[in-house]
This record gives structure tokens, sequence and C-alpha cells, in this order.
């Protein structure tokens, strides 16, 4: 009888050892989860270059690029294809604000989730595509392009870059 108590004793003790390292190796699992999960979906150093293009081979194709160089911004748009007969090329040096700019729309819109993005539709002969870089001051980028297919929130995001990009043409205009 002591046997079958000693027995009994020793099984509960293992099944609480086993149970406790179940649930240590969970709250590892959880942590690394959580810590890899939570990175944020922004960076932190300024932009030293951005570059963003997009069109198509019928319509025509837009590259934005702002480099920065000390306060300012070295801007260069570069315009082909029919829907671009007009406008041309551009290359002005610009505020260098508008790279701060970019951040924030970067970092409001999590574009950093972007990064790695590399997918192409090429059963599609003539559609639409685009490609993106941004480099940071501590070398660190987002790089992302596709072909007929596009990051989530890609409509939103272009809309933006284009609409900061309007506005820094009106202003080298007038």
């Amino acid at each position: 009888m002591e046997a079958k108590k000693a027995t009994k004793k020793n099984t509960f003790g293992i099944i609480v050892m086993i149970a406790a390292g179940v649930a240590v190796l969970i709250g590892i699992v959880a942590a690394i989860v959580f810590l890899v999960g939570g990175q944020a979906k922004t960076r932190d150093g300024s932009i030293v270059e951005f570059s963003f293009g997009h069109g198509s081979g019928m319509g025509g194709d837009v590259q934005y690029t702002l480099k920065r160089q000390d306060n300012l911004a070295l801007l260069s748009i570069n315009r082909t294809g029919p829907l671009f007969s007009k406008g041309g090329d551009v290359k002005k040096t610009v505020d260098g604000k508008y790279l701060d700019r970019l951040a924030d729309i970067i970092n409001e819109n999590e574009v950093v989730e972007w990064d790695g993005f590399d997918r192409s539709d090429n059963g599609v002969l003539d559609g639409g595509g685009f490609v993106l870089k941004v480099t940071y001051d501590d070398g660190k980028t987002i790089e992302a392009h596709g072909y007929m297919m596009f990051p989530d929130n890609y409509d939103v995001v272009s809309d933006k870059f284009e609409e900061l990009f309007s506005e820094i043409e009106k202003s080298i205009n007038n």
C-alpha cells in the first residue's frame, strides 16, 4: 500500500513537472510571438533616398526620386508614355522636409509591411506595376515591387505619394 502511495505521489510529481515545463514553453513561445509580432511597423531613421515608380506600358510610367542633401533634397521626376505627354521631366532642389513628410506617409500607413513584396501576374500582358525603394540613414531599406499584384493599402498610399509630389511640383512652378 505504501508502494502504491509512493508511485501515485511520484506520478503526480512527474505530471506537475511536465505541466510546468509545458507552461514555461508556452510562455516562451508567447513572448517570442509578442516581441516579433509587436515590432514597430515603422522605421525610425531619416530617409536619405526615396524612389517610387508606377505605370503601364501603354499608358506610361512615372518615376519619383528624392535624395537628401543636407537640409535639401534633389527631386527627380521622369515621365514616359502618352499619359504624360505634358509635364515632362523635372530636376530641382527642394526643401528636405518633403522626405520627412514621406516618412510620415510610410509610417502612418505601415508601408514597412511592404518590404520584400515581389509578386507578379504574368498572365497579363499589358498591365500596371510599381517599384518602391526607401533607404534610411541607418542603412535599412524598404523594397517592394509588383506587376498586376499590389500590397495591402497600395491604392491609398500611392494616392498619398502622388498628392505629395503634385504639391512639390506646384511649389517649384510658382
